[in-house]
């Protein structure tokens, strides 16, 4: 460099840096930030949705979708769950794709299928109490009819019943349960049981058994003896004691709950009770309280406790449709 130059750039005045700070005694500090601790950091979100027809429990997802009204599914509310296992959000989307290309291709014949399943002990006897029931109201009803018959149609009448016990008999050993299809079908669309198209040989026989029995009650009648006595080793094996309350039509479970409405303790307890109520008749249908048994209240309150806390619950007291005070 130009000695000249050097010593004109020495000679100048330049700024003076300490004008900068604020003071110059000030310090600059390092800022340091502590390590995070593993399992603190923010949670990361799924990156896939669940999809529609998918629910979780626990770790493992569930494929779950309300069965159409259609076929032998027309008079229940049946839903197909199946489990996916699997705990990863892709799979399980992936696999629910999977399943309702075939559930749409199979539809008719998965809804058919619940119809091949067999009946609870708790079911089956219910089944059969509401066709004792019935069949012992039909019996008083012809005997208190005031019409009267002769005696050729008695001995008619008696003789195609012999005729039927011959044709049950015959039918039990063949493992034939056909002929008893619209009695057991009638009395389980009364309690809201799901009758199989098959018949297991045990609900069959104890079928047939019983209608061998009830027309025994009914031969008698038509002799002239009473059916409250003529049903009595019947009624007493089933614990059966009061016969003009047993054939009654059975109490429903709207006409219940209407009736406990009537008699509840309080307000609070009665929008309990009514939310309660709907929400039973909703999942068993309008079915007698005797058809209630333990195994589908289980099955109930199971279903229950899984709808939201938000469910059926309103906002309150609407100010858009109250009128205010006067000013």
């Amino acid at each position: 460099m130009n000695p000249e130059k050097y010593n004109e750039i020495k000679g100048q005045d330049l700024p003076d840096t300490r004008e900068v700070s604020q003071s110059q005694q000030a310090v600059t500090h390092g800022v340091t930030h502590a390590c995070r601790k593993p399992g603190y950091g923010p949670r990361p979100r799924l990156p896939h949705s669940a999809g529609p027809y998918l629910m979780r429990r626990g770790r493992i997802f569930y494929f779950r979708k309300r069965l159409p009204r259609a076929g032998s599914n027309r008079p229940s509310k049946l839903f197909l769950c199946l489990s996916l296992r699997t705990d990863l959000p892709l799979d399980a989307v992936k696999r629910t794709a999977a399943l309702l290309t075939v559930y749409e291709r199979e539809e008719k014949m998965i809804v058919d299928g619940f119809k091949t399943g067999t009946l609870s002990q708790a079911e089956a006897k219910t089944v059969l109490t509401e066709m004792l029931r019935a069949e012992l109201a039909r019996i008083l009803e012809q005997q208190t009819s005031a019409e009267p018959v002769d005696d050729y149609q008695l001995d008619a009448r008696i003789e195609a019943l012999e005729k039927e016990n011959r044709s049950l008999r015959r039918a039990a050993r063949q493992q034939d349960w056909s002929s008893l299809q619209s009695l057991l079908f009638k009395a389980s669309q009364v309690v809201g049981a799901q009758l199989p198209e098959a018949l297991s040989p045990d609900f069959g026989r104890q079928a047939i058994s019983l209608k061998k029995r009830l027309n025994d009650v009914e031969m008698d009648a038509l002799d002239g003896d009473d059916v409250r006595n003529a049903s009595r080793t019947l009624r007493a094996e089933e614990g059966i004691e009061d016969f003009d309350a047993f054939v009654q039509a059975p109490v429903s479970l709207s006409r219940s709950w209407e009736h406990a409405l009537v008699r509840h303790p309080s307000p609070s307890m009665k929008a309990n009770i009514d939310a309660i109520g709907k929400l039973a008749v909703e999942y068993f249908g309008d079915i007698p309280v005797t058809a209630l048994t333990m195994d589908r209240q289980k099955g109930f309150f199971a279903w229950m406790a899984r709808l939201p806390k938000s469910n059926g619950k309103a906002h309150g007291k609407n100010r858009f449709c109250s009128e205010g005070c006067q000013m």
